[in-house]
């Protein structure tokens, strides 16, 4: 059943992928090429991906998200996710991504400064979570 689910998971995720492409692309046919930036655009998501999608959603949730199977993943993921932004936050800007980088030099406050790590942190997949949570945490 574990292989089922996870079949069911991985599965849901390469639609949702499609999907996003989708959204992408309407995006940048109403705002163009350039660089999208958080308060300069506006996400387009086309009617038939935003149900598609939100099908998609409720199936997920319904039987992995929700399955009582799951909470002991969900535990571990939290300590992870939790970890990842302390160690993040002061060892910043040296574990950053490049692509934080120019955020976090423009951060100005500690609060704009978790926005970058949070930022960070939630762009990974679960893989890449423990294996920075590996690298950094556990070394």
């Amino acid at each position: 059943q574990h292989r089922d689910l996870a079949k069911l998971k991985d599965s849901t995720s390469q639609l949702i992928g499609r999907f996003i492409t989708e959204a992408e692309n309407a995006t940048r046919a109403k705002y163009g090429s350039g660089p999208l930036t958080r308060f300069d655009a506006d996400l387009e998501i086309p009617s038939d991906q935003l149900i598609e999608v939100s099908l998609l959603k409720a199936i997920s949730s319904f039987y992995l998200i929700e399955s009582p199977s799951a909470a002991p993943r969900y535990i571990i993921q939290r300590e992870i996710i939790r970890d990842l932004v302390e160690v993040i936050i002061e060892a910043a800007p040296d574990v950053l991504d490049p692509i934080y980088l120019d955020d976090w030099a423009k951060a100005t406050n500690e609060n704009e400064k978790l926005r970058v790590v949070i930022d960070q942190v939630a762009s990974l997949t679960d893989p890449a979570a423990y294996a920075l949570h590996s690298r950094l945490v556990n070394s």
